[in-house]
């Protein structure tokens, strides 16, 4: 009998195993908390190990022409003095890595368009799960179940499924907030990824495809803090 796995969670891995799973004829359903599937977020980096892993799924030709391939990659001081520089140009011709930055959006939806859509269940925000030798079940909020031989938590930084498992487990604040946006400026060329480190905080800027500029600016302070609440 074929095993039946339940992926909780549509995002990128979620989807991405979902790939894996169709390609080697696996029984599977996703279970999605969002009444719709949609891609959001920013930018996204696909480093070679990445576009490697999409390589052995025969995706990464179809990947890589989303995504803008990044020649280099700086960090620099707040003075624009260098602290850091990625020699991505040596490991791309001896080792044929190639980094690249993609729209989250972008990748999201180009992964959804290569699994069955049926087997996307959307409005299932899981409530709690039940496991034996045998099987495990789901149970969601709006009262439905089912069962199956396998459960993969993609469920995010609020994982239900990490919850019931580690019950004490809850995320670590990393000491910053940060904003993220995409911009368009036809006339920024470059092919370079470059992060400025200050005494508070940090600013990068990513190119993507079409003229789109990922950024991104980051502000050490303590949890809560009111001071950067009116941004």
């Amino acid at each position: 009998m074929s095993k039946k796995f339940l992926i909780a969670g549509a995002g990128i891995a979620g989807l991405t195993l979902a790939k894996v799973l169709q390609d080697l004829n696996y029984d599977y359903e996703i279970f999605e908390a969002s009444p719709e599937v949609r891609g959001i977020g920013a930018g996204f980096g696909l480093a070679s190990n990445a576009m490697k892993a999409f390589e052995i799924l025969d995706l990464a030709e179809e990947v890589a022409p989303l995504g803008h391939m990044l020649e280099d990659f700086e960090i620099q001081d707040w003075k624009e003095k260098t602290i850091l520089k990625a020699d991505t140009e040596r490991l791309r011709k001896n080792y044929n890595n190639e980094n690249f930055a993609i729209h989250r959006a972008d990748l999201h939806h180009f992964l959804v368009s290569k699994i069955d859509s049926n087997k996307i269940k959307k409005s299932k925000k899981i409530k709690f799960f039940e496991q034996s030798f045998e099987k495990v079940v789901l149970h969601f909020e709006d009262g439905t179940s089912t069962e199956g031989d396998y459960l993969i938590g993609a469920d995010g930084i609020n994982s239900t499924i990490r919850q019931q498992l580690l019950k004490h487990s809850t995320p670590r604040y990393a000491g910053y907030i940060c904003w993220r946006a995409i911009v368009e400026d036809k006339s920024y060329n470059s092919k370079k990824s470059i992060e400025t480190w200050g005494p508070n905080g940090r600013f990068g800027l990513t190119p993507l495809i079409n003229h789109q500029i990922y950024w991104y600016a980051c502000v050490n302070t303590k949890l809560n803090s009111e001071v950067y609440n009116y941004i």
